[in-house]
């Protein structure tokens, strides 16, 4: 028998080989014992919130944002800061990097392109596609 040792919430990452496979019993052990952690390996420091009425509450609050672009430069010598500066422009157009209003009209026009790929849709594709494959379908 193999005793699971604790996951522990200082050695977290979203590619973590523990984590991947269960990430509801880490979810609920920290909603339980750490519900607002801060975390050294996440961004270089970042706060992890993991109850509904927390998160809820904090994308609500007005005066915090999602407005990061320049985050990923943080974390770069001066002489490579100015070297990558161009990125934040990039960055910037990211969806993640939106708040608000801008984010959800951009939001709408980014599902739109995900239509296409529905099931519906597929599925047909796939009937056609897998037999010529000679592959069936379960």
């Amino acid at each position: 028998m193999t005793v699971e040792q604790p996951f522990l919430p200082a050695e977290f990452s979203h590619n973590s080989a523990e984590y991947i496979p269960d990430p509801f019993s880490f979810y609920a052990e920290m909603r339980a014992g750490n519900p607002a952690y801060w975390s050294e390996r996440i961004f270089g420091g970042a706060w992890l919130f993991f109850r509904y009425e927390d998160c809820l509450r904090l994308m609500t609050d007005e005066r915090l944002s999602n407005s990061r672009a320049a985050v990923p430069l943080r974390f770069l010598s001066e002489p490579q800061q100015r070297e990558f500066a161009d990125m934040i422009g990039v960055y910037e157009r990211w969806l993640a990097f939106h708040d608000g209003r801008e984010h959800t009209m951009n939001r709408r026009q980014v599902n739109r392109s995900y239509a296409p790929f529905s099931e519906a849709i597929l599925g047909s594709v796939f009937k056609r596609i897998l037999p010529r494959a000679g592959t069936t379908r379960d």
